[in-house]
């Protein structure tokens, strides 16, 4: 069955005899936070776990920028690192993830964000310049892909694949989301005890300077 990832409910208008929410995995505190967010979370982070054991849940968090001070607040730690529509070249995004890693308390389990969508304003402006047209644009499958192994490969313990859009929405850019999940979640059951509960070791030297391999251990 499904499982969600909810926001939080407030604690001071929930009480302790609240049938508990079971198909709510964590509670999400915020997304693209920064340091400017810290004082907030706290103080909800507090709130949280003070409350009643039917509210208990694993807190997670999608952070962009200062993770060590997200250490004691979060449980999970969500990279939110946008690439696409960036100047960032997609291959790097291993580095990216990785140096959130050092950032981020030892053993922490890290997520990783995976956009299937171009970002809003890039797509707006596509549109605008193409009368329309461009509203189509979407991210290729082979970068959704890429994006994911480069993740697992920098240590990721999830992957959200995020959307801004409906997956059951008419057109072919929809379709071609939905095809595109289908086979990251057939490639990733092949690869996830590696993924979940092991560790990136090493990258192997590679005759062929467009290949990059990591090595797993469980």
């Amino acid at each position: 069955g499904f499982w969600f990832l909810a926001p939080p409910p407030r604690v001071d208008e929930i009480p302790s005899s609240m049938a508990r929410p079971d198909r709510v995995l964590a509670w999400v505190l915020g997304d693209h936070l920064t340091s400017r967010d810290v004082t907030a979370v706290r103080q909800l982070s507090v709130q949280l776990r003070a409350g009643p054991p039917a509210t208990s849940r694993p807190l997670v968090g999608g952070v962009s920028s200062g993770f060590s001070a997200y250490n004691d607040l979060l449980d999970v730690t969500v990279v939110d690192r946008p690439v696409l529509g960036t100047s960032s070249p997609l291959d790097g995004y291993a580095a990216l993830f990785r140096d959130a890693v050092q950032q981020s308390r030892p053993s922490a389990p890290l997520w990783a964000v995976i956009p299937t969508e171009l970002p809003a304003p890039l797509r707006e402006q596509i549109a605008a310049l193409s009368s329309g047209v461009g509203q189509s644009a979407g991210v290729e499958p082979w970068q959704v892909r890429l994006l994911a192994a480069e993740a697992v490969a920098a240590g990721a313990r999830g992957l959200c694949f995020s959307s801004d859009s409906r997956l059951d929405a008419p057109g072919d850019a929809a379709g071609l989301r939905q095809a595109t999940l289908r086979w990251m979640n057939h490639e990733l059951s092949l690869i996830e005890p590696w993924a979940a509960g092991g560790f990136s070791v090493e990258e192997l030297a590679m005759a062929d300077p467009q290949l990059r391999a990591r090595v797993l251990e469980t």
